[in-house]
């Protein structure tokens, strides 16, 4: 709020909300519970994607390599996906800056590790194809149907992203928990009043 500089002793993740109790050192200005949150939540994805790829490997030397490069882009991935949700929750746009690196990024994981993802080259560009494909088809479609815009076009290009990490069988599991959770999500606002939550 004074547009001071922040010292790196008061930016510490969680623990400098924690220990300034949600107020900035300098001019006592609130900032939300949100940053922490957000911090934990970047945490526990590292450490999860940690246990899930890396530990595995721990008694595996000469695997280990291949075990630290597949966590590095996979939680880039996650972090990323993390940010997104977030700014669309906020704005409802979903910026191509955060979604079109997805692309390659993915297919060059499943390239490099993809023997530990699980997840082949075919597979990762079939799944490019046709997560993307499927949603701007969607999208095109509504919007000769009604005229309206149903869906925006961040959201195929998110999907093609997700597509090319995760390949083209996890697409249809996607589709539907993505459905199911924004329904919940909306019931949820609706039945509670929440409508702060929404921009």
């Amino acid at each position: 709020a004074c547009e001071r500089p922040i010292p790196a002793w008061h930016n510490l993740p969680v623990l400098s909300w924690l220990i300034l109790r949600g107020r900035a050192a300098c001019c006592g200005a609130p900032f939300s519970v949100r940053y922490p949150m957000v911090e934990a939540a970047t945490a526990a994805l590292a450490l999860a994607l940690w246990f899930r790829i890396v530990s595995p490997f721990a008694g595996h030397p000469p695997a280990i390599g291949l075990a630290l490069s597949t966590w590095a882009l996979t939680f880039t991935f996650a972090s990323v996906l993390l940010v997104i949700s977030l700014i669309d929750l906020d704005t409802l746009r979903i910026p191509d800056l955060l979604s079109l690196p997805l692309i390659p990024l993915g297919l060059l994981a499943a390239w490099t590790t993809g023997s530990v993802l699980h997840v082949t080259i075919e597979q990762s560009l079939f799944g490019l194809l046709i997560g993307g494909g499927t949603l701007l088809v969607i999208t095109y479609g509504y919007f000769a149907l009604t005229g309206r815009e149903g869906m925006g076009l961040g959201d195929y290009r998110l999907m093609a992203g997700v597509g090319a990490w995760l390949g083209w069988q996890s697409l249809l599991f996607i589709l539907m928990a993505s459905a199911m959770q924004g329904l919940v999500f909306a019931g949820l606002v609706k039945a509670l009043r929440l409508s702060s939550l929404l921009p």
